[in-house]
């Protein structure tokens, strides 16, 4: 008997249009394998280069003021630095008053939900500061003069959330106004 003759069909590779299959599945499997991730991975969000400075100042302030460490919180905070309370707004705590009671309150905080912008050359950095359970939660918004490892905090509005209270610092008097 005679044997037939068989066409072999060529390697997938060198079929035409072949490369296209290939990229068009990988496509698809990218696809249906990123549909199937859990909502948690999908909405997890990387931090931005902004972020993170800001991350890594911010946990600087807090570890120095948590050791009482003046000269690390000076050196963090500008010489025109005031800060303000959410219980009374329209009188800022001068410097001085807020390096004495934040180097005296000693207390450590954790930082959480930390957001960045780049406003110009300078930072408006917002996060909730978690004090020890008899201090509570803060909402702390944080104006840099820089956008880069050198900036020096400017500005801090810090506002309880719930029945926080702040014990950072007391505000100057209140002025008389003369009538």
């Amino acid at each position: 008997m005679r044997k037939m003759a068989t066409m072999r069909r060529p390697a997938a590779s060198t079929r035409p249009g072949s490369w296209r299959r290939g990229w068009a599945a990988a496509g698809l499997i990218t696809l249906l394998a990123a549909a199937g991730v859990p909502d948690a991975w999908s909405r997890t969000p990387l931090p931005t280069r902004l972020v993170a400075l800001f991350l890594q100042r911010e946990h600087a302030l807090n570890d120095a003021m948590a050791k009482g460490d003046l000269l690390a919180i000076d050196e963090l905070v500008s010489r025109d630095f005031e800060a303000h309370a959410g219980q009374a707004p329209e009188r800022p705590v001068p410097r001085a008053n807020w390096l004495q009671g934040s180097a005296a309150s000693q207390f450590p905080g954790r930082i959480e939900e930390l957001s960045a912008r780049a406003v110009g050359s300078a930072a408006l950095v917002s996060f909730v500061w978690v004090l020890p359970a008899q201090a509570g939660r803060v909402s702390v918004v944080d104006l840099w003069d820089g956008i880069d490892e050198n900036a020096h905090l400017l500005v801090r509005y810090a506002s309880p959330l719930g029945k926080t209270t702040l014990l950072q610092g007391e505000p100057e008097p209140e002025l008389q106004h003369r009538e």
